[in-house]
């Protein structure tokens, strides 16, 4: 069987199309990287602050600051900090997946 390595997008994108049929799966997931399933990456901890997610979205914090004040991700404000759970964000990451968001 041949292997190869695909990103989450690429088999998102495969699946789509339709013109795939996957037979055996093994996902590993690189530490480091992104990912949607946060709960088990001690790298980051269990409350998040914006800089944690500067790192996780790799986005410069101007960014990050026009989605947090936009309302697009789960957080809690807490005067001018913001505060999410890695739970609340891997929520987030799979209910969209495959949604394009604009900023």
């Amino acid at each position: 069987m041949e292997q190869i390595e695909l990103s989450i997008q690429n088999i998102s994108d495969l699946l789509k199309n339709g013109n795939v049929m996957v037979q055996e799966c093994q996902v590993t997931l690189l530490e480091g990287q992104n990912s949607t399933l946060l709960q088990g990456n001690a790298n980051y901890p269990y409350v998040l602050t914006k800089s944690d997610l500067c790192e996780l979205f790799r986005f410069g914090k101007t960014k990050m600051d026009k989605i947090l004040n936009a309302n697009v991700l789960p957080v809690v404000q807490i005067g001018k900090d913001y505060r999410v759970t890695r739970k609340q964000i891997d929520e987030w990451f799979k209910r969209n997946s495959g949604k394009h968001i604009l900023f």
